[in-house]
């Protein structure tokens, strides 16, 4: 309808507005898992860490930027590190404007309109969603893939429409992040309880939805072989080293209360009481209901995990927003002013601190490197990032500019990758790999950058001190 369209315009363009105004780092997967392998498929040029070695991660996403790279390249003639930097951007908050459009459908489609205004209030307020869903994450764009999915999700005997819809979009979730796996298993749980009846089950859904899932998983098996160019399972091979193989607590472990003592409580902020009174609520008048069984669940099931983050939990948060929405509208009138004043008054600030200061060095760093190396001539002709490994992008953040040399610290996995990692090396002899990468201290590199020759004269003199 009008109304509808009016809607995803106006999401549209306050996801582009907020598309600009995030102006800092997250984490190294905005740009390691997508923009920089993105790079290295439309131009050749872009380091690949030991996922993409190992095979862990599908090559769709970056795969569907890099074409958009070489179309804005090739076709429309556009230049510069725009092209592989401010691009993405723009075109991930189209996403997250189809993923808030999809809470508000969700939740009119489960509850009615009410509960979809509030749910939407709370989407688009959030600093999380706000600070995330304009990002190059995988992340941000499977909560829109779930998001969509529930929607065409069969609730009662649908549609064979409906049913391939939802299981299309399921499959691709899953072939993108394995993860929403646990929402999948709880919804086709409860369509057997509900149909009370295995047999009925899969006459009804089982029927329909085999040939979909099996001819997305093909298609994406393609995808990934002309990514890899050979074959492989990503989405196994992703479960296999994470999970069962424990590797991702390399990266960290958490104790298994973090998601609901600190995760939660810091991504929903200050709407977490009405999500609590929410789910509460719908306890008791429909404790089977999925937007409550979902979330609790999928929390759980990553509370077993070792290695958390907040954003691996992004594809359920607006299930969280939907049980606030529904304790929200039924509030007292002067209760709800002051509960949307609460939300607003501490989440735009947490927003605009967290857009534009919590970590933005780096993002002012790059644009510092960017314009010396676009100046003619250019005063630098080489960077070294001598920092925690993968803390800046590398190829992607200095496409088109007059570059000879780009290197970073790495740090592959020690599980995979036995032995002294660069990082290693740097932290315990920082001269003697200074020495080894650019030369000795007395006699730079011609190639060697500027800002590297300074650190190496600050060190020697740390030394001689």
């Amino acid at each position: 309808s009008g109304v509808m369209s009016a809607l995803l315009w106006w999401l549209l363009a306050f996801r582009l507005l907020n598309a600009l105004c995030v102006n800092t780092m997250y984490v190294p997967d905005e740009h390691w898992q997508s923009t920089e392998v993105a790079h290295r498929m439309a131009f050749g040029a872009g380091h690949l860490t030991w996922e993409w070695v190992l095979g862990l991660r599908s090559g769709i996403y970056p795969l569907a930027l890099a074409a958009v790279f070489r179309v804005a390249s090739s076709w429309l003639g556009l230049a510069g590190p725009w092209v592989t930097v401010a691009l993405p951007a723009l075109l991930q908050s189209v996403v997250a404007a189809l993923g808030d459009y999809l809470v508000f459908r969700l939740a009119a489609k489960w509850f009615d309109q009410a509960v979809a205004q509030a749910a939407l209030f709370l989407q688009l307020s959030s600093w999380f969603v706000f600070f995330s869903a304009p990002r190059t994450l995988t992340t941000s764009t499977e909560a829109t893939l779930v998001c969509a999915a529930l929607y065409f999700w069969p609730v009662q005997p649908s549609s064979a429409q409906n049913v391939r819809r939802a299981v299309a979009l399921a499959t691709f979730s899953l072939v993108l992040r394995p993860t929403s796996c646990v929402v999948w298993l709880v919804l086709v749980s409860l369509q057997i309880l509900r149909q009370r009846s295995f047999k009925a089950f899969m006459r009804d859904f089982g029927l329909r939805a085999a040939p979909t899932a099996i001819a997305v998983l093909t298609l994406c098996a393609l995808v990934d072989r002309l990514c890899y160019q050979r074959w492989v399972l990503t989405w196994y091979n992703f479960v296999h080293w994470n999970v069962f193989q424990g590797l991702s607590a390399d990266f960290g472990v958490h104790p298994w209360h973090w998601y609901f003592s600190q995760g939660l409580p810091a991504m929903i902020f200050t709407a977490l009481p009405l999500v609590v009174l929410g789910a509460l609520r719908l306890a008791r008048t429909a404790p089977f209901h999925p937007v409550l069984v979902l979330p609790l669940v999928s929390t759980v099931c990553f509370s077993c995990l070792g290695h958390k983050e907040f954003r691996f939990l992004h594809f359920v948060l607006p299930l969280y927003f939907l049980l606030g929405a529904v304790c929200l509208v039924r509030l007292p009138w002067l209760w709800m002013k002051i509960a949307v004043a609460l939300v607003l008054c501490t989440n735009v600030p947490a927003a605009v601190y967290f857009s534009q200061v919590h970590q933005g060095g780096i993002s002012r760093a790059l644009g510092a490197l960017r314009q010396d190396l676009s100046r003619q001539p250019p005063e630098l002709r080489s960077v070294a990032f001598l920092m925690p490994c993968h803390s800046t992008p590398l190829h992607s953040a200095f496409h088109g500019l007059d570059v000879q040399q780009l290197h970073f610290l790495r740090c592959p996995p020690q599980a995979l990758f036995p032995g002294t990692t660069e990082t290693d090396w740097f932290y315990a002899r920082p001269l003697d790999y200074l020495h080894h990468i650019f030369g000795p201290v007395n006699s730079p590199h011609p190639d060697s950058p500027s800002p590297v020759c300074a650190q190496r004269h600050f060190l020697q003199q740390q030394q001689q001190q």
